[in-house]
């Protein structure tokens, strides 16, 4: 996952083509070399001036552990999130483990709750999550594209990242 003091980043949010560059990897290719720092600059300020149309919460990610769970600034993000998908700019997915066993969540705004990928019918809320993790589950809740929550693949529960990141 993205974290601002890792070298790397398996969520593809890069500006390369298999997204995985920053732009200041980007500028630093060889092919570049016959620009000045300065006409870097410039060029990173005129590709960040597009608006891509994805909204800036996709591919933000949270991962709550028994470390983080009661941490204002994750719980705030928690909300951001929840916030941002109640206003359709992202669905919320939820992976990792309940009561030690895999499991994929969706958030459904209108009822404020997680529904489970596998069984629709069942649901948990926030603080049932909370208690869980408090417990020693591991989740990491996710705002992705909206309408892209199912195709989300269950695989991106094996993540080892902890804390919150930003994915911008």
């Amino acid at each position: 996952m993205f974290d601002r003091s890792a070298d790397a980043t398996i969520d593809g949010f890069g500006v390369d083509h298999d997204g995985h560059a920053s732009i200041r990897d980007f500028f630093g290719a060889e092919i570049f070399d016959g620009y000045t720092a300065q006409q870097k600059l410039d060029l990173s300020a005129f590709l960040l001036s597009f608006d891509s149309g994805t909204a800036p919460a996709v591919g933000y990610t949270l991962t709550l552990t028994t470390d983080t769970i009661d941490d204002r600034r994750v719980l705030a993000d928690w909300s951001t999130l929840r916030g941002q998908a109640r206003i359709r700019n992202v669905d919320l997915i939820v992976r990792g483990t309940i009561n030690g066993q895999v499991r994929a969540l969706s958030y459904r705004p209108l009822s404020d709750d997680y529904v489970f990928d596998a069984a629709p019918t069942r649901s948990l809320s926030r603080a049932e999550l909370q208690a869980l993790v408090r417990r020693g589950d591991t989740l990491t809740v996710m705002g992705v594209a909206p309408s892209s929550a199912q195709a989300v693949p269950e695989a991106v529960t094996n993540t080892t990242h902890v804390g919150g990141s930003r994915g911008h």
